[in-house]
């Protein structure tokens, strides 16, 4: 009688930690699943978000698009407007590149050229800084 009583303890036992292991997953899943919309949910843009949040600066091109005509800036304009905070090596007059972020594996950036009197030439946003 004892080894019955001492079997269904190690079932119970089991039953435990098969339910806490599935629980463990399901609230994994469900947090990589909030984690993962609010990761891809747009932001406003304002000069001080882009500044202040450059890890989240993909989510705000959309907002920045629309707010804002960029191709009828100046290059003064565009560095009162974006800063030159999160800017990649080698930016300068001619050009200006910004990190947008890292919500994919390969990091995304925003690219401004200049023309030889400071009016914006090209806008793009690609996986290369250079």
């Amino acid at each position: 009688m004892k080894e019955v009583g001492q079997n269904m303890n190690k079932a119970t036992k089991g039953v435990i930690i098969i339910s806490i292991i599935v629980l463990v997953l399901f609230l994994g899943y469900k947090a990589l699943t909030v984690y993962e919309y609010n990761s891809h949910t747009p932001l406003e843009f304002t000069p001080e978000a882009w500044n202040e949040h450059i890890w989240q600066r993909e989510r705000m091109l959309d907002s920045l698009k629309s707010k804002y005509d960029l191709g009828s800036m100046k290059y003064d304009q565009i560095v009162e407007l974006l800063g030159t905070n999160g800017i990649a090596d080698g930016s300068g007059k001619s050009r200006m590149t910004y990190y947008t972020g890292k919500s994919t594996a390969i990091p995304q950036f925003l690219s401004i050229d200049f023309d030889e009197d400071g009016n914006v030439a090209a806008i793009m946003i690609s996986t290369r800084s250079d």
